[in-house]
């Protein structure tokens, strides 16, 4: 009996360890795959080595961890506010495990989120530069798709959120990460040239073509037998960043 105890234990512990995991460290000093999706920021992702003020050596995992405080000089900046996301992942374990450090207000955490927006757990700081270690149990939430979310909606002492060491059972989900670009992307929108026997008539700059680049066309006709009248609204949007290495991502929808 005892034997059979000991194989069944050794069993769940290699199936555990055997599950994919995921985890953000942020090492490789850029945001991305996480996205900005509301408000501004400075040096989101830093290697900032020391507390500020105070010294001592930074509480973090690595080189890397991200932070709504530091400004592009390593300067303390609590006028940053603004929403971060991180890729969707599926849950494989019922344990997430993450460093939080910073504010200890209502609007400024770090969240576990569902792909319907609702948030299943929150993470603060206490009021201090020095991440804590934080541990989320949700069995409830193995096998669906989750993200995480910093929220930075306080503007003055103590009014950030630093993040490091985020570990989870689980595996991407890149077809449910939607990057289209957010309020502060450097991006242009140009037209893609639209189609249609009827842009002559209403556009003398198509020199009497049916192609022309523009942001709209709309038209409408009308029908007998059974009387109706049709209306037809096309556009071909592009988004174009200037940045360089930029990327965009778009997740394609079933009609």
């Amino acid at each position: 009996m005892r034997s059979w105890l000991i194989s069944t234990a050794l069993f769940w512990a290699v199936s555990l360890l055997a599950q994919p995991s995921v985890q953000f460290g942020f090492e490789s000093g850029k945001l991305a795959p996480w996205l900005v999706v509301e408000g501004g920021f400075g040096m989101l992702v830093t290697d900032r080595a020391e507390y500020h003020h105070s010294g001592g050596a930074y509480s973090k995992e690595g080189k890397y961890f991200l932070s709504t405080l530091e400004s592009p000089k390593y300067k303390p900046d609590d006028r940053y506010t603004g929403i971060v996301l991180s890729p969707v992942f599926v849950l494989a374990g019922p344990e997430i495990s993450l460093m939080v450090g910073g504010g200890n207000h209502e609007v400024t955490y770090v969240a576990l989120c569902t792909l319907d927006g609702k948030e299943h757990q929150q993470a603060r700081g206490n009021n201090a530069q020095k991440m804590a270690q934080r541990t989320w149990r949700v069995p409830d939430l193995v096998g669906k798709k989750v993200y995480l979310k910093v929220a930075d909606h306080y503007a003055t002492g103590w009014g950030h959120v630093t993040l490091d060491d985020v570990k989870a059972k689980g595996t991407l989900d890149p077809a449910d990460t939607l990057m289209l670009g957010n309020t502060n992307a450097d991006v242009q929108i140009h037209c893609r040239p639209i189609e249609d026997f009827d842009i002559a008539e209403q556009f003398p700059e198509a020199n009497g073509g049916n192609v022309l680049a523009i942001p709209r066309f709309a038209k409408s006709w009308k029908e007998k037998n059974p009387s109706v009248i049709h209306a037809l609204m096309q556009s071909g949007p592009v988004v174009v960043p200037n940045d360089i290495n930029a990327f965009l991502t778009a997740k394609v929808l079933n009609n």
